[in-house]
């Protein structure tokens, strides 16, 4: 058997300058290994776009930012508003009269309780507002007090103003009608209806039929027998409620 033999320039020019056979190529993009038969890792692109870490921190704390300046002039602008609506409310309780109070409640349309010097106190809803007495109606009896003889007036309990629709009073008007207590009681003798009335002095009410009122004094027909008139000043007529008609 005849073995050939070939010449050392003949099989590098076969083989290629490195050893290998010239068909035996790396396919592009993927790593070559090395002798130890481990993949390289391939190399980072020359020139490629990395996201910039300094400029992202910079845009969020600049975004932060501003969300935080925007929350502090919301809340300015709140804090303003509530300064601004205490002065208004502070300013019109110094303008407040009792008159305009009564008006005030009239129009909420809500129970209240007025309580005199006497000691005496009725409830009701604000039916009218003269000039010198204000009247409450519970139950269709009216009771009139004189507005001298007022010591406090309150919501009656169970009542309470909404402050999303109700206003609280400020008391800067004056009094719906200038008719005056003696006037309203004149009316109402016409009629000559059952009464009650607390008079200070008199440690109990005097009930029976008015009679008749004039400038500063009422005529009461008390109950009982026999009939007795009792002749009261206005002016220390703290209540004056109405029973019935005559």
């Amino acid at each position: 058997m005849t073995t050939r033999r070939y010449a050392p320039e003949l099989v590098r020019e076969r083989d290629g300058a490195d050893g290998q056979h010239p068909d035996h190529t790396e396919p592009q993009g993927v790593p070559s290994s090395d002798n130890s038969g481990k993949r390289s890792a391939p190399a980072e692109p020359v020139g490629g776009d990395k996201p910039d870490v300094d400029l992202l921190d910079d845009d969020r704390a600049l975004q932060l930012d501003l969300t935080l300046l925007v929350g502090e002039a919301h809340a300015e602008d709140a804090r303003r508003s509530r300064v601004r609506e205490r002065h208004l409310l502070a300013s019109a309780a110094a303008e407040a009269t009792l008159v305009g109070t009564l008006l005030d409640l009239a129009e909420q349309d809500l129970d209240v309780v007025i309580r005199t010097t006497t000691g005496n106190t009725a409830t009701g809803r604000i039916v009218l507002v003269a000039r010198d007495a204000v009247a409450v109606e519970l139950a269709g009896r009216p009771t009139f007090a004189p507005l001298g003889a007022l010591s406090t007036v309150k919501l009656a309990p169970g009542q309470r103003r909404e402050r999303a629709t109700r206003a609280e009073p400020t008391g800067r008007r004056p009094a719906a009608r200038q008719i005056t207590l003696a006037a309203l009681v004149a009316e109402l003798a016409g009629d000559r209806p059952r009464v009650r009335t607390h008079v200070a002095g008199e440690p109990s009410p005097l009930i029976g039929s008015l009679m008749s009122a004039g400038t500063d004094l009422l005529t009461i027909r008390l109950d009982g027998e026999p009939a007795v008139l009792a002749h009261v000043a206005l002016g220390q007529l703290s209540l004056l409620t109405v029973l019935a008609s005559g």
